[in-house]
């Protein structure tokens, strides 16, 4: 079986793509993943093939857009910033896709990579949608219909008649519907229809020669808070980093900062604290105290799996359900939105973090629950149910 994985955006839009891909490998199935190109070696070091679509999206004019991005009002006005960047690229995106797929048995594609679904279309293949965010967008017709004017040009092009909601109704496959979330966190609602799947989350479990200096800072001293904001982009990186020395200095904790893509850095940073570039997180997270994160669904599964009491300061669209939904099953001390982040705050937050035993046996008791689940495994037997295209 022959299947293209098409997704697009930063790490966590591609990390359970490449779980989903190393999963159905291991099976025997033919795997493409098609992303940023940026993301190329990560596909090579997970033994998948792989083709690039659009433009790299951790250079300069993306990650600005990103950036902007949060600073917009509402998540409308966010959703139309960004559709600008993979809208730069669409009609080629599309074209390469079709070239890729062509001899395919199924195309699986979140509804934000505009070429999966049309592609899927053009050649009439068996189409999976992905959608990383359980909270539903079909609820929010203004949100999903912010993207059908973009949506729809692009698919004039293809002549395919137009949709109204394509990141909302009309972005979900009418054949299967994959939500990697465990239903431990979020339960599957009741009004969902049999082809919506809650398949656990889709973790990519891969060996780690730890950096020497970051395992030294390890294992000199107590567990470090670990702080990172991963693939989110700032306008002021100097600023943030400076709220963070300040944060875990009021609180008195070790800290690792991680550099991200917005190059969170000290010149001289103070006792107690590494910065360091990027650590896999399941092999980090459990070897820290508190995690403080952007509050994206992967690092937010992430935590959850390592049994971590987090701190969430959420930037942008579903980040900030997310840090809602963990603060109200008390997995999380806080949730600061990064325009209202002081260092205060942020150590007080911490602190409670660290402190609360409420907040550790919830912690403790959601990381058995989704240890136990087999997410990846559970999306790969659905795909391998799927009808096969007639040809």
């Amino acid at each position: 079986m022959k299947l293209v994985i098409a997704t697009f955006g930063t790490t966590g839009d591609v990390q359970p793509f490449l779980a989903l891909g190393v999963e159905l490998r291991r099976r025997g199935h033919q795997v493409v993943l098609a992303a940023p190109p940026n993301f190329a070696d990560r596909a090579a070091q997970c033994g998948l093939a792989f083709r690039g679509l659009g433009a790299a999206v951790d250079d300069v004019a993306s990650l600005q857009v990103f950036a902007s991005a949060y600073e917009q009002d509402g998540m409308v006005a966010q959703i139309e910033s960004t559709l600008t960047v993979p809208m730069r690229h669409a009609e080629a995106s599309v074209r390469e896709l079709l070239e890729e797929a062509r001899d395919a048995d199924a195309l699986v594609s979140i509804p934000y990579q505009t070429a999966g679904q049309i592609t899927a279309e053009l050649l009439g293949l068996p189409f999976v949608s992905v959608h990383f965010s359980p909270f539903g967008n079909s609820r929010r017709p203004r949100l999903s219909a912010a993207a059908a004017p973009s949506f729809n040009a692009l698919r004039r092009t293809f002549g395919l008649p137009p949709i109204a909601e394509p990141l909302g109704v009309d972005g979900i496959s009418p054949l299967l519907a994959l939500t990697p979330v465990s239903p431990h966190i979020f339960p599957r609602p009741a009004a969902w229809p049999p082809r919506h799947h809650l398949t656990g989350f889709w973790f990519l479990d891969e060996p780690c020669a730890p950096d020497p200096a970051l395992q030294a800072f390890l294992d000199a001293g107590e567990a470090p808070v670990v702080l990172g904001f991963g693939s989110l982009a700032h306008r002021d990186p100097e600023a943030i980093t400076r709220i963070l020395l300040d944060a875990v200095a009021r609180a008195g904790v070790r800290a690792v900062i991680q550099a991200g893509w917005s190059g969170l850095r000290h010149q001289e940073p103070p006792p107690g604290v590494l910065f360091t570039a990027f650590a896999p997180h399941a092999w980090l997270f459990p070897r820290a105290s508190c995690v403080v994160h952007g509050g994206g669904a992967g690092t937010t599964a992430a935590a959850l799996r390592a049994g971590v009491p987090t701190v969430f300061v959420p930037h942008w669209l579903d980040q900030f359900l997310w840090g809602a939904l963990a603060r109200e099953r008390h997995l999380a001390s806080a949730s600061i939105p990064v325009r209202e982040l002081t260092a205060e705050g942020l150590a007080a937050a911490i602190l409670e973090a660290r402190s609360s035993p409420r907040i550790r046996e919830a912690c403790a008791e959601t990381a058995r629950a989704i240890q136990a689940e087999r997410g990846v495994a559970v999306a790969a037997d659905l795909l391998e149910a799927l009808p096969r295209p007639v040809r």
